[in-house]
């Protein structure tokens, strides 16, 4: 899969992220708002851990190679998505 690609499947993935979020965001508008600058935005958002799982892997399942699908979500993890609360299963 070519970078671009990626790029963009990583554009849609983080999209698909901020309209889950609580509150709701426009990935496109933070993104644009705050390049170049140091604001860490995306502590403002946060995601359920189940959903923001399904997401990911539903975009990493369109990536052909197992390194790509890995560079992938360690890219949205380690990025500026939403943070994502703790598994409901480790408070049972």
């Amino acid at each position: 899969m070519t970078t671009k690609a990626l790029l963009k499947l990583y554009d849609e993935c983080m999209t698909e992220l901020y309209e889950n979020s609580t509150p709701k965001g426009n990935w496109e508008e933070l993104k644009e708002k705050y390049k170049n600058t140091d604001v860490e935005f995306f502590r403002k958002y946060t995601c359920k851990d189940s959903l923001f799982k399904e997401i990911v892997e539903k975009y990493k399942s369109k990536i052909p190679h197992k390194w790509q699908r890995q560079r992938f979500s360690t890219s949205i993890y380690l990025g500026a998505s939403p943070l994502h609360s703790m598994p409901e299963e480790i408070f049972i």
